[in-house]
């Protein structure tokens, strides 16, 4: 699974791992052309999405905000390696899902709130494709 860590510039999760991307649509934008540019854009990836789910969640996080989205998960499979937008992404990694989940319990603060709330979805998908 194709991890990235948030640059540290950003105004809320800088420096935490999470999903490859996080596509914000516009308004009457389709939500997985939004989200293969936004692939591009931040992981200079490009393969074919398929939307697993989508859920809503609300979470205080720093600098005082609370995010409060409706968020739609999507999975491809590539072979590329990343080219990642220095202004998005502070560095990416490539890992099991068993080591995965394991870090999240032993370092829980490391990673995003969505991510933690969707992985356990995205595994079970993963498991019943194989």
């Amino acid at each position: 699974m194709l991890l990235h860590q948030r640059a540290d510039k950003k105004y809320h999760g800088g420096g935490l791992w999470t999903n490859a991307c996080c596509s914000h649509p516009q308004m009457s934008e389709d939500i997985k052309e939004s989200a293969s540019e936004r692939l591009r854009y931040e992981m200079g990836l490009k393969c074919e999405l398929t939307k697993l789910f989508s859920f809503v969640y609300k979470k205080a996080v720093e600098n005082d905000l609370i995010e409060h989205e409706f968020d739609h998960v999507f999975i491809g499979f590539t072979n590329q390696s990343p080219k990642p937008n220095n202004d998005e992404v502070k560095t990416y990694k490539w890992v099991e899902p068993e080591w995965l989940q394991s870090d999240i319990k032993s370092n829980p603060n490391s990673y995003t709130s969505w991510f933690k709330m969707a992985l356990p979805k995205v595994l079970v998908h993963l498991k019943e494709s194989v």
